[in-house]
């Protein structure tokens, strides 16, 4: 089994890089950018694609959608090669960025350096804190979101139809690169939900970071190579938003949203020509479009990070060419402009489910703020060393003109966690309802706005610290020959140290060591890893509806029932895994979404089926020949009161006739027998 996974994670990491790579190529941007924005640009043109294709009612499929992609890519390639020998790339990074590292022009430029450390460091965390939780290959977090992801992906990969737009809109482009890596590796459902999200973690995010780093920090080389090393230093993120829901789409979203924000910087800092502003411009649109078909909100979140920067840039460049009065004057009507532009989405009448989602505080604002600065949000397990980065970034990026605004921007996203995390009432709905008023969900928008804090605090206590080496090779330079080879051993000696000191930062953030003093023990990443481990083995969930023993009677039921023949079910029973897991053709798939008034009968009244020929005809028509129950009883709920039940959104009225069959009920007939499960074969239906 954990061959599949490796190759349906292969497969997932291939079609996010390899098919967006070629045509972000073939559009004159350098390899290094290509590389890094590939994924954006992958997921973008498949949700796109997909949707096409579901509405002329063609099918789906790796071969459909990545193929053409990368053939597209690849032509574009051709294409640039045939009009222009070597022609200069339209995007790429800086000229320092460019440079090779190390003494005696190593190999590596700094750019390659900074994306090695990073996938590494993604590809380490990925394994040791998530993949190396897993039980199984195929475990799965049995949540109420995560029976709707695992049928969704599920439905992808047995229909072929990918489209966002199936039955009325949903960002869907998540599942399908699931449905994606699942078909090609043939692999089962979890293990390609599994291998998708270790695919985002390990190599999209760090693509994504390294982006961000390059485009905010383009003069300096050590600052993105620190941030590199750093770039996955939260616990909360990516990591515990994948048991919170878990949103797996979510995750993908704000995985993707440095590159998007990336683009916009250079988009709108780009002053050279029209080919050069076309190209992000081009590429940002198709970020945005990625976030859209992953999960919209994190359009807003784009908007909270970039909206500092926006005014800026206003300030300055009217200031440039009208004055600095007439800067401020534009700068605050065009933060009028945007408080005005929130409250009109705020009110607008297609947002209002989500704006006014009711939801309560988890804590007091004084606490918010104390887990917001310590980076632990609802983990509750403080980050004391990167914590301490972003409180000195954020100061010293005050006196820096052109990068004040990711201060602002930082205090921006923190106050919306404080809002959502510590403030009740409807001021929260205003302020963070653009994410349901969630903190969970605004927690990690916080984390990726910390990263360029955490590279340039870790940046300026590294050079306070080497500071008397590097002044050491300066002087050296103009001095003698005695003093010159002091100043060679003083360089090499300056790298040396930091790199000594980022692995000791790195490992005392990551892990809880002994010899530290109990008080000052970072136990964020054991926590996370621990959540994981309790999540996924349905031995010790505590919320688990699907036990080991109902997953062995389910596998034997699905080689009972002759395949296309229909189960009628009780989905909080655990029953509603065995679609997604098993492939057991049960008639509800999703913990009472979608009930049809047309099936009140059939939930409500189906243990009287024999007197009841209108049933047995709707019956009939549906295709049910099978009633499954997992936990038979008759407590509270209507079931085994000792049985594993979900009882989220459950109502025990709605499922009274499915839960009321027994043994003796007429037209029914025992198949299958085990404690409190039964297979039974409804005779009452022709």
């Amino acid at each position: 089994m954990w061959l599949s996974f490796c190759a349906c994670m292969a497969c997932a990491v291939l079609f996010l890089v390899v098919p967006g790579y070629l045509v972000t190529r073939g559009l004159r941007a350098d390899r290094y950018v290509s590389l890094m924005v590939s994924p954006m640009v992958g997921v973008s043109l498949y949700g796109v694609l997909s949707i096409i294709l579901g509405m002329k009612g063609m099918t789906c499929s790796w071969q459909t959608l990545a193929l053409p992609v990368a053939l597209g890519g690849a032509l574009l390639c051709a294409v640039g090669r045939m009009g222009a020998r070597g022609p200069a790339a339209a995007l790429s990074v800086s000229d320092e960025l460019r440079e090779r590292i190390g003494p005696h022009g190593a190999r590596l430029s700094t750019i390659a350096a900074a994306l090695v450390i990073a996938l590494l460091t993604g590809a380490g965390l990925t394994f040791f804190v998530f993949v190396n939780s897993l039980v199984t290959p195929d475990a799965f977090v049995q949540t109420y979101d995560n029976a709707w992801h695992l049928t969704h992906i599920a439905d992808f990969m047995g229909t072929g139809n990918y489209s966002s737009f199936e039955g009325g809109f949903y960002p869907s482009a998540w599942h399908g690169i699931a449905a994606m890596a699942g078909s090609a590796a043939h692999a089962s459902v979890p293990i390609a939900e599994n291998a998708t999200n270790a695919a985002f973690t390990a190599v999209v995010y760090p693509l994504s970071c390294v982006m961000l780093l390059a485009t905010l920090f383009p003069e300096s080389r050590r600052r993105v190579l620190i941030g590199a090393a750093f770039c996955m230093s939260i616990a909360y993120f990516p990591w515990r938003i994948m048991l919170y829901g878990p949103m797996f789409p979510n995750m993908a979203a704000f995985v993707v949203m440095p590159s998007v924000v990336a683009l916009f910087v250079r988009m709108a800092r780009n002053a050279s020509g029209l080919v050069q502003r076309l190209l992000p411009s081009l590429l940002f649109v198709m970020g945005g479009l990625a976030l859209i078909l992953l999960q919209p909100n994190a359009i807003f979140s784009c908007g909270v990070f970039l909206a500092p920067f926006c005014l800026s840039e206003c300030r300055r460049r009217v200031s440039k060419a009208r004055g600095a009065k007439a800067g401020i004057i534009a700068e605050l009507l065009l933060l009028v402009l945007f408080v005005a532009v929130w409250l009109l989405l705020v009110y607008s009448p297609h947002l209002q489910a989500v704006v006014w989602y009711e939801r309560g505080a988890g804590d007091n604002v004084i606490g918010s703020i104390k887990w917001t600065l310590a980076l632990s949000f609802v983990i509750r397990r403080l980050h004391y060393l990167i914590g301490t980065f972003v409180i000195i970034a954020a100061i010293a990026l005050l006196w820096d003109d052109e990068r004040r605004w990711l201060t602002l921007s930082y205090l921006l996203a923190a106050t919306l966690f404080v809002v959502a995390d510590g403030v009740p009432g409807t001021m929260k709905n205003i302020i963070a309802g653009f994410w349901y008023a969630d903190r969970w969900r605004l927690a990690c928008m916080v984390c990726v706005f910390a990263v360029p804090l955490i590279a340039t605090g870790a940046d300026l206590v590294l050079w306070l610290v080497t500071w008397p080496l590097c002044r050491r090779q300066r002087r050296a330079e103009g001095e003698g020959d005695g003093a010159a080879k002091a100043g060679r051993i003083a360089g090499p000696l300056a790298h040396a140290v930091t790199v000594v000191l980022v692995a000791i930062m790195l490992a005392y953030n990551y892990y809880p060591f002994d010899f530290v003093v109990w008080a000052y023990r970072v136990y964020a990443f054991d926590t996370v890893r621990h959540n994981f481990v309790t999540s996924y083995d349905v031995e010790q969930y505590e919320w688990a509806s699907l036990t080991s023993d109902e997953m062995a009677f389910l596998e034997k039921v699905s080689k009972t029932v002759p395949e296309g023949e229909v189960i009628l079910n009780q989905p909080f029973d655990g029953s509603v895994f065995a679609y997604s897991i098993y492939g057991i053709d049960v008639y509800y798939r999703q913990y009472g979404m979608g009930l049809q008034e047309g099936d009140k009968e059939l939930r409500e009244q189906v243990d009287d089926i024999m007197r009841d020929k209108d049933l047995q005809q709707r019956t009939g028509e549906l295709g049910i020949r099978y009633l499954m129950q997992l936990d038979q009883g008759n407590g509270k709920h209507g079931v085994n009161p000792k049985g594993s039940f979900a009882d989220l959104g459950y109502l025990k009225e709605e499922w009274e006739g499915i839960n009321a069959v027994r043994d003796d009920t007429p037209g029914f007939m025992v198949v299958l027998s085990e404690g409190d499960m039964r297979l039974y074969r409804i005779d009452a239906v022709a």
